[in-house]
């Protein structure tokens, strides 16, 4: 029921009106509704009669609405605001100049419009295969080819620095990283475009981001060609250094077999002096180390080490170490002497040499069979087999 006075929708058995305080009575009620019933049941002929005809005032009879039509207006605006809501996403429509805006715009895009700008032709390979065939030959050079550098550029080092220090595991390692990168590069690919398309859209005008796309994105040639020439020149050189280099192959063994030579010779003299003139024989072994011009040798025999010294051209013998455990008890027992401490201390000295230089010489070798130095060797060691020879 409505208010008889402003027209407003009234509670089940209100009489007051909310709107305008206007008293209801039951029987106005019951009379407006029966004037619209009479109102309601005239017929009217087209032909004969005419509106004018009728003989009531519709100005008393009025009744607005006014309240009823703003109402029906606000249910059809609600209507039309859900139907919007389950409208599709549109991303045209959102603001692209708020950087913020921007960013929910590349939550909700799936960037196929402009991935497939930034991939290029093989945009609908490389997004529904698995295996990419270019990428499983290519290896990490197909990376550089797509612009993804550095990714590429450290795929082709760690290859270099296994050919160059294990040699053995860089065959595997090539066939191991090619299955690989064939099986997931397009999944990394994809990954790494909307990366980069996302920054794109966060950066550039709506107008500009395909053209961004395409220069960001697509291949590149000549860089690819240029790396991979420049890592197959290094390969190169390195299975060929010791040919190549000259320092190498020539100055190395030319200085190290004189060095040899030199040692060689000058402890076989040493221990043919101390045949003849020490009476000494039992020899073990001998080492020998070269000081700039002049080398020093040690020959140990059962018992002793001797001390020699290659000064100008000439050999001397300094010492060796006799009596060295006469003097160690007598410095147990505090009754060395301070000349025979001197002399103590050198005879410890030689043995401390002998020792760091025999050392020395087998890690020299132990380099040098690995072609890992190529610098001049200065210690040597030698078996009695090679003295005695």
């Amino acid at each position: 029921m409505n208010c008889q006075n402003c027209g407003k929708k009234l509670k089940p058995n209100e009489k007051f009106c909310t709107v305008c305080g206007y008293y209801n009575s039951k029987e106005e009620t019951d009379n407006k509704i029966e004037e619209e019933i009479e109102y309601n049941d005239i017929e009217l002929d087209d032909e004969d009669d005419d509106l004018d005809s009728f003989d009531f005032d519709l100005e008393n009879d009025e009744v607005d609405i006014s309240e009823n039509d703003n109402s029906n207006d606000i249910e059809e605006e609600k209507e039309e605001k859900k139907e919007e809501e389950f409208e599709e996403f549109n991303i045209d429509d959102i603001p692209t100049n708020n950087k913020k805006e921007k960013k929910e715009k590349t939550k909700y895009y799936e960037y196929e419009y402009l991935l497939d700008s930034f991939i290029g032709e093989d945009a609908n390979i490389i997004k529904e295969k698995t295996f990419n065939i270019y990428a499983f030959i290519f290896n990490w050079l197909y990376f550089i080819y797509r612009k993804m550098y550095i990714t590429g550029i450290l795929g082709l080092l760690v290859s270099l620095l296994i050919f160059i220090y294990i040699r053995i595991l860089y065959l595997p390692f090539i066939i191991l990283s090619m299955i690989i990168i064939g099986f997931t590069f397009n999944k990394i690919y994809v990954s790494y475009a909307k990366r980069m398309i996302s920054k794109i859209v966060l950066k550039d005008d709506d107008l500009l981001e395909k053209e961004t796309c395409e220069k960001k994105g697509r291949v590149n040639f000549i860089i690819p060609l240029i790396i991979y020439t420049i890592y197959l020149v290094i390969i190169v050189v390195v299975y060929l250094g010791i040919r190549i280099n000259p320092d190498y192959n020539q100055k190395f063994f030319k200085e190290n077999s004189n060095n040899d030579a030199s040692c060689i010779s000058m402890i076989k003299k040493a221990y043919n002096y101390s045949k003849s003139t020490l009476n000494v024989t039992d020899i073990n072994s001998a080492v020998c180390r070269k000081n700039n011009k002049d080398y020093t040798i040690y020959l140990k025999y059962t018992d002793i080490i001797q001390y020699y010294n290659l000064k100008e051209g000439i050999l001397y013998y300094q010492t060796d170490t006799t009596e060295i455990k006469t003097l160690e008890e007598k410095s147990i027992n505090n009754t060395i002497t301070n000349g025979e401490q001197e002399l103590l201390n050198l005879k410890k000295k030689i043995e401390m040499e002998y020792e760091e230089i025999y050392k020395s010489s087998k890690n020299e070798q132990k380099l040098i069979k690995e072609k890992k130095n190529k610098t001049e060797r200065l210690d040597y060691d030698y078996t009695k087999e090679e003295i005695t020879r």
